[in-house]
């Protein structure tokens, strides 16, 4: 889902934290599943929801521990702001803020 842009968003993550050594570094855990339906062509009705998917990816971050979530993935927003996403994506979303 998006590799490209989670990869820029967590170089930008990187490039913007105050570390002077690898320790200084926040603690990462990426949910990246390239098996996540295409989110436009679910918005314009013409393939899976991507939704399901989406629901087990925030269940694997809250597993992992996660106490915030980022989205790089624009198209994934429709579904996660929309509340399509259930209680466990929305939880995750709203820990973000």
């Amino acid at each position: 889902m998006g590799p490209l842009a989670t990869a820029d968003f967590y170089r930008r993550l990187v490039e913007r934290t105050p570390a002077a050594g690898d320790q200084g570094h926040l603690p990462v855990v990426m949910w990246a599943d390239p098996g996540v339906p295409d989110r436009t062509a679910a918005l314009l009705g013409k393939g899976p929801s991507p939704v399901p998917a989406l629901v087990e990816g925030a269940r694997w971050l809250q597993r992992a521990g996660v106490s915030c979530i980022a989205v790089p993935c624009n198209t994934a927003h429709a579904y996660v702001q929309g509340g399509g996403a259930s209680a466990a994506a929305r939880g995750l979303h709203r820990g973000a803020g």
